[in-house]
């Protein structure tokens, strides 16, 4: 029985090739990363060339990419990061985000941090204007995904990142987006729509499970 596999937004069919070099650089390349022998210095070197390839796709430098085991990883790196903000503290996110966000939230209200949730337009579009209207004087965060997982709809950040710095043009929040289904799939380079942070899953690419990164326009402290 011939069947047709449509749930690439959840997870990707795996490229071959991309599974077979992986295995390959795993079993060549096995050495410690950070260690100054032979077989680390031979894994940095890959683990740099895949930095450097993934900086040059989103036309950044290669230190502001961060690896990590998922975009879920990714995406709690960078809330949890406002833990570290002292006093009252208020993040928005819209009400259509990926769980990877919501529970993290969750989990962040539970702390103290009041959450404010952003709700879509008919069109499935987060409006500029409503994030702004939802910032409060402790704003420390704003995540807004770029295309959602369900419906497709692709986030007007560029817009939204101009909304949100005139606001709180004193001192705007970290603004973070989950771009785990745009990446390959539409132009993204997040430093020319003006957001801080950006997560990906390279399993929704068909790379391996197991492997996402963040980018980080400025460093954060977790």
């Amino acid at each position: 029985m011939n069947t047709s596999y449509l749930d690439w937004a959840a997870t990707a069919p795996p490229y071959e090739d991309i599974l077979k070099e992986s295995t390959e650089h795993a079993i060549r390349e096995f050495g410690n990363p950070s260690s100054a022998h032979a077989a680390g210095r031979a894994a940095r070197t890959i683990l740099d060339n895949s930095r450097a390839r993934l900086a040059e796709a989103l036309a950044c430098l290669p230190e502001r990419i961060v690896f990590t085991s998922g975009g879920s990883e990714a995406d709690t790196i960078v809330l949890l990061s406002v833990l570290n903000s002292r006093g009252p503290r208020s993040i928005v996110i819209s009400a259509i985000e990926h769980s990877a966000i919501h529970e993290q939230a969750t989990a962040l209200e539970s702390l103290g941090v009041e959450v404010i949730r952003v709700k879509p337009e008919r069109t499935g579009l987060v409006s500029p204007e409503s994030v702004a209207e939802a910032l409060r004087p402790d704003t420390v965060l704003v995540s807004i995904m770029a295309v959602n997982n369900e419906t497709g709809a692709i986030q007007p950040l560029a817009e939204i990142s101009t909304a949100v710095r005139s606001a709180m043009a004193r001192k705007p929040p970290l603004l973070h987006t989950d771009a785990v289904q745009a990446l390959g799939k539409i132009a993204f380079n997040p430093s020319a729509i003006g957001f801080d942070a950006a997560s990906f899953s390279a399993h929704k690419l068909g790379g391996p499970r197991g492997v996402g990164a963040l980018y980080l326009a400025r460093s954060i402290e977790v």
